[in-house]
C-alpha cells in the first residue's frame, strides 16, 4: 500500500508527462526569434512551468525519498540486503 506521499509524487508524475509536450513546444516558441518581441514576452509572463525540479526520486521497493542510488533506484536500506543476499551483481562489501 502507498503512502500519502507516494501517491502524491505519482500524481506529479503524471502531471508532468502530460504537459511535458505543451511546454516543450512553449520553449520553442519562446527561442524563436523570428517572432515579434511582444509575443514572445507575452509568453514569458504567462509561463507557470514548475517542471521536473518539484519531482524526487524515489526507491522502487518502499518509496523512501532519500538516500537513493540512481543506479538502481532503490534506497540504501534496501541496496545493502539485496547486495548482501547476492542478488545484484558486481556489488561487494568493501571496508577502509
Amino acid at each position: 500500500m502507498l503512502n500519502k506521499y507516494a501517491k502524491k509524487h505519482n500524481k506529479k508524475l503524471l502531471v508532468f508527462s502530460d504537459y511535458d509536450f505543451f511546454f516543450s513546444v512553449q520553449k520553442n516558441l519562446l527561442y524563436n526569434t523570428r517572432l515579434s518581441k511582444q509575443f514572445r514576452s507575452h509568453i514569458i509572463s504567462h509561463n507557470d512551468y514548475k517542471g521536473i525540479t518539484t519531482l524526487r526520486n524515489r526507491c522502487i521497493i518502499n518509496n523512501r525519498s532519500r538516500a537513493v542510488c540512481s543506479k538502481f533506484n532503490i534506497s540504501r536500506i534496501p541496496l545493502k540486503t539485496f547486495g548482501f543476499g547476492g542478488f545484484i551483481n558486481g556489488l561487494s562489501r568493501s571496508s577502509w
